[in-house]
């Protein structure tokens, strides 16, 4: 499925850009033959195994007694696996929590000749990346697919990504710091469902909301904002 979705953007977009990110469980030989005869950028982690710590003790530093906090380090070497057809780059990032006498190993395969550091902060945002398509899975309708007819759901998938983008341009806009790291969930919760009264006083309404509201300040700072 990964390989018809590369070769349906480079049919379309033959001169983008492609970065596959994924888990181990995207650790398919397959693909990264398939990313290397398109040249297509590739971040994998990998499944770790007996021979990869192995390779990755060979050239670990050595724990620093004088850490209070933990350390973190970054290495890289050649590694060929039974079921590969050459060696390919491996990135390693040696962790040692605080009290830890032993570093834990991480793994990445990839394509990039980037600085392992680098390779771990691109190979991150892969989880940023997917609590925003949980938020409009379950915050904006993205997941429904209630017609028989496939050009009826792309409607109604992608009137909820026009709602989506709304909501990040009003949140870039208007929101104030404390709001900006909301999820929708999370904002819709606290900010819209919220007990309030709306009283008519001569030619003004008055919004009244209860003293015990924890973002009262936040919220009418973002009502200016709005009005203005």
């Amino acid at each position: 499925m990964v390989t018809d979705i590369i070769e349906g953007y480079l049919n379309k977009l033959p001169h983008m850009d492609i970065l596959v990110r994924g888990d181990s469980g995207f650790a398919i030989p397959s693909l990264y033959k398939t990313c290397e005869a398109k040249q297509v950028h590739y971040v994998i982690r990998l499944k770790a195994n007996a021979k990869l710590h192995s390779m990755a003790e060979e050239i670990s530093p050595a724990p620093s007694p004088s850490s209070e906090h933990g350390e973190v380090h970054y290495d890289e070497f050649d590694y060929q696996a039974s079921s590969w057809d050459r060696p390919r780059r491996v990135v390693v990032r040696y962790e040692r929590q605080t009290n830890e006498l032993l570093f834990t190993h991480t793994f990445i395969v990839t394509g990039l000749t980037s600085e392992p550091k680098m390779i771990f902060r691109l190979y991150k945002k892969r989880g940023e990346m997917e609590l925003f398509i949980k938020e409009a899975k379950n915050d904006f309708g993205c997941k429904y697919t209630s017609s028989h007819d496939f050009t009826a759901n792309c409607a109604r998938m992608m009137i909820a990504l026009i709602a989506y983008n709304l909501h990040i341009a009003a949140k870039n806009l208007f929101f104030t710091a404390a709001l900006k790291s909301f999820r929708m969930g999370t904002f819709r919760s606290l900010v819209i469902k919220i007990g309030a009264k709306l009283t008519n006083s001569g030619r003004y309404l008055h919004l009244k909301l209860s003293k015990s509201f924890v973002y009262q300040e936040e919220f009418f700072k973002t009502l200016r904002l709005i009005q203005t």
